[in-house]
């Protein structure tokens, strides 16, 4: 329904969060299962999902949207319900292509990891799901 793209299934290992200057900081950590088994997924959060790594490697970030979702009932879980990352809860990872404007020259110039204090580079989502399933499949 979201064109979006699976990035990752596991649990829920580690849930870091605080409350500052008005936000929600903090990283939710993840260990694979099926088909990521032996893998890992990150991601940093100020409020919203911003920034992930696939094993260690930086993977999806801002603009596009990072979304972890009940792997039973589909249901997104927030940054905002600290019961939502309890640990062992069944997760799926769903990457999702932002509007065409935050793909922009400017877009990017506004919202983009480097915004937070990461030097890492903007790569759309499609283009590193391309990579997972090469990575996957073992091509």
């Amino acid at each position: 329904m979201t064109g979006g793209y699976k990035l990752f299934e596991g649990v829920v290992t580690a849930y870091i969060r605080e409350e500052k200057w008005g936000f929600i900081w903090g990283e939710s950590r993840f260990e694979g299962v099926n088909e990521f088994k032996g893998h890992r997924f990150k991601v940093w959060f100020k409020n919203e999902n911003q920034i992930s790594w696939f094993d260690d490697e930086p993977f999806v970030t801002c603009p596009d949207l990072i979304c972890v979702v009940d792997s039973v009932t589909g249901q997104g879980l927030s940054n905002f319900w600290l019961n939502d990352f309890r640990r062992g809860r069944r997760v799926t990872i769903i990457g999702i292509k932002l509007a065409q404007a935050w793909r922009t020259e400017r877009g990017l110039k506004i919202y983009n990891p480097r915004h937070f204090g990461f030097h890492i580079r903007y790569v759309p989502v499609e283009e590193l799901a391309k990579r997972l399933d090469n990575l996957l499949s073992g091509n």
